[in-house]
């Protein structure tokens, strides 16, 4: 089986190859990895990694050419599951 992290960072790829990364934010427990890697907090520790990766979708209307990105992950192999949010606001 494939490390863990190595899909994460496939996924990374595959969303920034298909010009997709832009438009969506990286949410869940992937984002304390990143905090981790990247040092943005200092001393930053964790070690809850979830095998799936959360992104939120910034703004529905943009791009204005529309990207199928569940067939672009699919095509890369990936499972796709999508939970549509009847509300988000805070």
């Amino acid at each position: 089986m494939k490390d863990i992290k190595w899909l994460f960072w496939d996924t990374i790829r595959i969303l920034s190859v298909n010009n997709i990364l832009k438009y969506v934010i990286l949410i869940g427990s992937w984002i304390k990895y990143i905090y981790k890697t990247s040092n943005y907090f200092k001393d930053f520790v964790t070690n809850l990694y979830t095998r799936d990766i959360d992104f939120i979708i910034k703004n529905i209307r943009k791009p204005k050419e529309k990207i199928n990105i569940v067939n672009i992950l699919k095509k890369e192999g990936c499972l796709v599951d999508i939970d549509y949010f009847q509300d988000y606001s805070l």
